[in-house]
């Protein structure tokens, strides 16, 4: 099961398949939606649905499974949501 985590309250998310792809020509890596970034100064916790780190993933001290360094995030909105 995966949640985020914002000030202080817990969302239920729908579950995916993870992917890790690097990008051709470049040191970056795109992740799917299943890859938690972790933003420790606002005390954040969220799946995107895609995003993109340049060099090695650095880890959240509190969630090590998440990375902390992302050079772009994608949101997909629809009218839905």
């Amino acid at each position: 099961m995966k949640h985020e985590y914002h000030a202080e309250q817990v969302f239920a998310m729908a579950g995916v398949s993870g992917v890790q792809t690097r990008l051709r020509g470049a040191s970056s890596s795109a992740y799917s939606s299943d890859f938690r970034i972790v933003v420790e100064a606002a005390n954040l916790a969220v799946y995107p649905d895609l995003s993109v780190i340049c060099g090695p993933p650095q880890r959240a001290k509190a969630f090590k499974h998440s990375g902390t360094n992302p050079t772009v995030l994608f949101e997909i909105l629809s009218p839905e949501t």
